[in-house]
């Protein structure tokens, strides 16, 4: 059993798993059009209230 006295943890998978929820929830942001960073990307039909289709 080694000694974990004095040992800094590692924190490499903690912030993967964050970039990984960080970028998987942009991705829904702009699919569902509550941000429009990529043109004409994303469902075509609005499913936030108060938010416009822009087609119609």
């Amino acid at each position: 059993m080694p000694r974990l006295v004095g040992k800094k943890s590692d924190n490499s998978f903690a912030y993967g798993l964050f970039l990984i929820v960080v970028v998987g929830i942009a991705g829904c942001f702009e699919y569902f059009g509550v941000v429009d960073v990529v043109p004409e990307f994303g469902a075509q039909k609005s499913y936030i209230n108060g938010v416009e289709n822009k087609d119609e």
